[in-house]
């Protein structure tokens, strides 16, 4: 466009101030742009890091959650084989009936 206007052309300075003034502009703009970007970034990365500390809470206490589960299955696992047992040992007394009962007595050993 400068090219086209002769050397001795009164508009070449008008145009060429013109062209300056638009460059500032765009470059002004596009420093607001990168500053908004920036911040934006930064922000992100802040709720990012943010959410990643909640997850690694969350994750913590669910594994203990976890644990105290597990713990508890295996603890209600070994009341019911402790009731079996038992009742295992009562049925076998039981049945026994018609058979001597040990008394205090006989089984003393002299």
């Amino acid at each position: 466009m400068v090219a086209e206007l002769a050397d001795d052309a009164p508009e070449r300075e008008t145009v060429v101030n013109r062209i300056l003034e638009r460059s500032k502009e765009t470059i002004t703009k596009l420093k607001t742009v990168k500053e908004s970007l920036t911040t934006k970034t930064t922000k992100i990365t802040t709720q990012l890091t943010d959410y990643k500390a909640t997850v690694t809470d969350l994750t913590e206490k669910m594994t203990k959650i976890q644990a105290k589960i597990t713990g508890m299955t295996e603890t209600l696992k070994l009341k019911g084989s402790e009731r079996r047992s038992k009742k295992d040992i009562l049925k076998s007394y039981t049945s026994k009936s018609d058979a001597k009962v040990p008394t205090g007595e006989s089984s003393i050993v002299t």
